[in-house]
């Protein structure tokens, strides 16, 4: 069942790009520096708890 309805999402994400390119092309770019920037801010903080960490320890 739920390959099926994977199915007919696809056919109708090829039927959308065939009719809009260029702003299912947009979207696709959003998606993907949205992600990328939700990435990096969880690197980011997982950094610096591990500076902070650290940075306790060097203290006590």
């Amino acid at each position: 069942y739920a390959y099926a309805v994977y199915r007919s999402v696809y056919k109708s994400n090829i039927w959308k790009h065939q009719k809009l390119e260029p702003v299912t092309y947009d979207t696709q770019l959003i998606n993907i520096i949205l992600f990328s920037v939700i990435f990096i801010n969880l690197l980011f903080v997982l950094f610096w708890q591990k500076v902070i960490q650290r940075n306790k320890e060097v203290t006590e």
